[in-house]
């Protein structure tokens, strides 16, 4: 089932900040599926696993630092990176 949020939230993904779309459940046993909008201009699909919450300042919730894209963290994470042209 895919989930169109009304009012799409900020994220930092493996490949960079951006907004979340849309998630597909992939099912109770299984890692959610979200689609990004990159700042930088792309779409791409990323785990549930790979990305974070950027912070609330009202709740002093800090945000937190953008992982290194050298090492991906999934299988996902990695293809987006080939994808995206970047060098591991």
């Amino acid at each position: 089932m895919i989930t169109e949020l009304r009012y799409p939230f900020p994220v930092v993904t493996p490949l960079g900040e951006g907004l979340v779309l849309y998630v597909r459940d992939n099912g109770p046993m299984a890692n959610d599926t979200w689609l990004v909008a990159l700042d930088d201009g792309r779409f791409l699909h990323f785990l549930n696993s790979d990305c974070l919450s950027v912070g609330n300042a009202t709740f002093g919730i800090q945000k937190p630092p953008v992982p290194d894209v050298g090492q991906p963290q999934s299988a996902v994470a990695a293809a987006a990176q080939r994808l995206s042209g970047a060098r591991p």
